[in-house]
């Protein structure tokens, strides 16, 4: 039975929602561009080729937006440790360092992306934006990014490779994942290592079995936990632990941390795993986007 006292006086009387399903979200972007629509929601974003126009429209009052990470940070690529190229940290350090995270932010995001740990930046669990770019190691930017390509190419002389290695890049092939691997695999042509994409529809279980030696690989997570990126990924057993990564202060500082109910106390000892996990490189580490969801602004 219908309340008749439901809606406020003075306020919008608003009497029925009309969801518009589209199967192209390009044709849903148009929408809203025209007045057809008043938001465009979606568990993705509009395509980037919009953004000027919805940004303009922004800027101009008409619509609003609403905008946050999409934590989909918790690696670029997936280290195997069981090969023996990656048993040496100076291999992994100079993977690391290679990646340029401005470059992978521009090809995957459209230019709209955020510095991260295992975290996007600036979140309840992140670090500030101040502590990562030209601060974390392979995060350098402009004369730091090549400082770090000029130490990667170093660390490969010191491990033994001075005219670098060839690399297989394990791959599910296709999408959005195919910037990953291309970018990835430039990257690395510039200290030496000659990366070959190995596109396989059954990433995913070659992963699982340790068939690979570097999976290029975004992964996405569901709560933002701290808990959620160290049980899955660097603890043995984790339910996506599949490169053989083991170190006993991770394991002893993740069971301090998950038992930890002061949050302040909690987001320390995370703290503390984080810098474990990138002097170790415990894998690579990449940049996050975010979701935009525009709608009119008087909504």
């Amino acid at each position: 039975e219908r309340y008749p006292n439901y809606f406020k006086a003075g306020l919008p009387y608003l009497d029925g929602i009309r969801l518009q399903v589209f199967t192209d979200p390009t044709a849903a972007a148009s929408a809203l561009l025209v007045g057809q629509l008043d938001m465009f929601t979606t568990t993705g974003t509009p395509a980037v080729q919009f953004w000027p126009q919805l940004n303009k429209q922004e800027k101009a009052g008409k619509l609003a937006v609403v905008d946050k990470p999409l934590y989909c940070t918790a690696s670029t690529a997936l280290i195997n440790f069981r090969d023996p190229l990656f048993k040496d940290v100076r291999v992994r350090k100079a993977v690391d360092l290679a990646i340029d995270r401005v470059e992978l932010g521009q090809i995957r995001y459209g230019g709209d992306f955020l510095a991260q740990t295992w975290l996007p930046a600036n979140s309840p669990w992140g670090r500030p934006e101040s502590e990562i770019w030209d601060v974390s190691p392979g995060f350098g930017t402009g004369a730091k990014k090549k400082a770090e390509i000029a130490e990667a190419t170093q660390l490969l002389v010191d491990a033994g490779y001075p005219s670098g290695f060839d690399l297989k890049i394990l791959s599910s092939g296709g999408g959005d994942g195919k910037t990953n691997d291309e970018l990835i695999q430039r990257n690395l042509k510039a200290i030496g290592i000659r990366g070959a994409i190995d596109n396989a529809a059954n990433a995913a279980t070659r992963w699982a079995n340790l068939d690979y030696q570097l999976y290029s690989f975004r992964a996405c997570l569901a709560i933002g936990d701290p808990d959620e990126v160290i049980s899955n990924y660097f603890i043995k057993g984790g339910g996506r632990a599949f490169s053989d990564y083991s170190n006993p202060e991770v394991e002893r500082l993740y069971l301090l941390m998950s038992s930890e109910q002061d949050p302040a106390k909690r987001k320390q000892l995370y703290r503390q795993l984080e810098d474990v996990l990138i002097a170790d490189v415990g894998n690579i580490r990449g940049v996050d986007g975010t979701y935009k969801w525009w709608y009119v602004a008087n909504l």
